[in-house]
Parts: C-alpha cells; sequence; structure tokens
C-alpha cells in the first residue's frame, strides 16, 4: 500500500535534516494523494526540480516509497517557475497552489507584502487567491511574515547589520543608515519595519 502524501512528506524532511540539510514544505495540498514536487536549491543560487515519475518506472505495485525523475536540472529558479505556470495551464497545478508557492519564493528573496501582492496580481490571479497565499507566508500566523521578508531582504542586498564595512564615522554611519532605510521603503516595507532591520546590531542566526 502506498503511503498517504503527507507522511512520506514527513519522513522525507526528517531524512533531510538527520544528513544536515534544511527541507521545508513550501505549498500543502492534499495529505492522503498529493502530488508531491522537490525543489533542490544550490549555494550558487541554482535549483533542480524534481516530479513524481510515471507509474510506468514503478516496477512494484505495492512499494512503500516513491520514485521521482528530474524535470530541470541546475537552472535559474525563475526557470523553476515557468514550468510551474505552464503546469498550471495544462492543469497540472492549480492556481491557488501556484500563487501559494509564488509568494513563498518571493518571500524568501526579501519581497514585502507589498510587492508580492502585486507580482500575484501582475499573474492574473485573483484577489482571494492572493489573499490566501499571503497569508501562507512563513509567519503570516504570529504575524512575523513582514518581518522576515524584510530580514531576507537586508541579508540579500546586505544592509544594516548585514553590511560586512564596520567603523564608520558618526556621519558616515548615519549617511548609510538613511540610505539603506530608504532602500528598504523602496523595497515596499513601511518606516518601523525598516528601522527595527536596519538598527538591529545582533544580525548573527537571522
Amino acid at each position: 500500500m502506498r503511503l498517504r502524501s503527507d507522511i512520506f512528506v514527513s519522513a522525507l524532511t526528517r531524512r533531510v535534516f538527520n544528513d544536515g540539510g534544511y527541507a521545508a514544505v513550501v505549498i500543502k495540498g492534499s495529505d492522503a494523494s498529493g502530488a508531491i514536487f522537490v525543489r533542490q536549491r544550490f549555494r550558487d543560487g541554482l535549483e533542480t526540480l524534481y516530479g513524481p515519475a510515471p507509474q510506468a518506472m514503478v516496477e512494484v505495485e505495492d512499494r512503500d516509497d516513491r520514485l521521482f525523475e528530474p524535470r530541470l536540472s541546475r537552472v535559474e529558479p525563475e526557470v523553476v517557475e515557468a514550468l510551474i505556470a505552464r503546469y498550471i495551464r495544462s492543469g497540472l497545478l492549480n492556481d491557488g497552489l501556484y500563487a501559494e508557492m509564488k509568494a513563498s519564493g518571493l518571500q524568501r528573496r526579501g519581497g514585502s507584502t507589498r510587492v508580492i501582492r502585486q507580482k500575484l496580481m501582475a499573474k492574473g490571479l485573483d484577489g482571494d487567491q492572493v489573499d490566501k497565499a499571503l497569508s501562507s507566508l512563513e509567519g503570516a500566523e504570529e504575524g512575523e511574515a513582514e518581518w522576515n521578508a524584510a530580514l531576507a531582504y537586508a541579508r540579500r542586498r546586505r544592509l544594516g547589520g548585514f553590511r560586512p564595512d564596520r567603523g564608520l564615522s558618526d556621519d558616515e554611519a548615519r549617511a548609510r543608515r538613511d540610505k539603506d532605510i530608504a532602500a528598504m521603503a523602496r523595497a515596499g516595507f513601511d518606516l518601523e519595519t525598516a528601522r527595527r532591520v536596519i538598527d538591529l546590531d545582533d544580525v548573527e542566526g537571522r
């Protein structure tokens, strides 16, 4: 008997962590029989996308694991997202799942809630789908989705405490702070969030 999707994903996640890696569920579909796609991210920013292998490759009908095949190998994240979009157009995935996946990817790269909403709407997704996608963001239930995105943006752009250069004079430090806060604001973050992130002293582990 084939394992339920949620049990298989849970076991796979634990295995990755046990091997010293990191894994997270980006989009959650049907617990019992949802299709499983795996996005593998490399340190250079490229990704490989794995999808369910054709049933013809499964030689034993009652095997309790699953087989995957690479759909894309070591490509830019945008290429992966484009293929997922094609799956949606062909009916293999639905718009709601795509919206959540797209929103999660944008948040990890430091997209503010405002920017994520604009980009999802530009994809032709309706308001309900966009609202649901935003509510699924990491930290959304705790009201920290925007904070998590702001940290990711500052880390990626090397702003505030994430900037390697230290030892500036007071005038230089003030000018740099104003510049960094302005960059955060242009990226769609409110001033309070921008100031909190830029003024962080201890960014280790964040």
